[in-house]
């Protein structure tokens, strides 16, 4: 994957960035960049810093193959000869303020890169791993096993795991589990 991202993009950058350390686990956010601008990013938690980085960097390049995948152009045979129609762009993601970086300091652009004005797609991919990792994080301090983490979602959005949520479900789900008390 690594390979067909800097054929893609040879300018291109991947960066992480040790977000906390939480019960002996490590929380890595990566950031992948075309030149200056950010295209994608993603948090993963692991026992050391390196599965943590590799397990985000790997998620990121998932992530921005399936909306390159999503975004290619679909000529149309009304189109034939023209142009080629616009493609779906990733709006940047912001990158963390510097500070417990692992990758290179000078990453973040001195210009603001201009937002796409053409969208074919109105629901562009979005990446709720930042609240799944609260989430479990939330589960682990309750001590809550899967199986009492399935009942809930079932009994109250009707859905079996957390990745079939929405973002508001996820949020929902989110808001309850800081408002529990650990059992104890």
């Amino acid at each position: 994957m690594i390979q067909e991202f800097y054929e893609r993009y040879p300018l291109g950058r991947i960066w992480g960035d040790l977000i906390a350390i939480h019960d002996g686990q490590y929380l890595v956010r990566v950031v992948i960049f075309d030149q200056e601008r950010p295209l994608v990013s993603s948090l993963a938690m692991g026992l050391s810093v390196e599965t943590a980085e590799d397990l985000a960097r790997e998620r990121s390049l998932s992530l921005l193959a399936q909306a390159t995948t999503v975004s290619a152009p679909i000529p149309s045979p009304s189109t034939a000869g023209e142009s080629p129609p616009a493609t779906v762009s990733l709006t940047p993601v912001s990158p963390a303020p510097p500070g417990n970086s692992l990758g290179s300091e000078d990453l973040y652009p001195s210009q603001p890169q201009p937002r796409p004005t053409t969208v074919l797609n109105p629901h562009p991919p979005t990446d709720d791993s930042d609240l799944l990792v609260q989430t479990t994080l939330e589960l682990r301090r309750l001590g809550w096993d899967a199986e009492q983490g399935r009942v809930y979602l079932e009994e109250t959005y009707g859905k079996r795991s957390r990745q079939q949520l929405t973002r508001a479900e996820l949020e929902s789900f989110l808001d309850y589990l800081q408002g529990q008390t650990p059992a104890g």
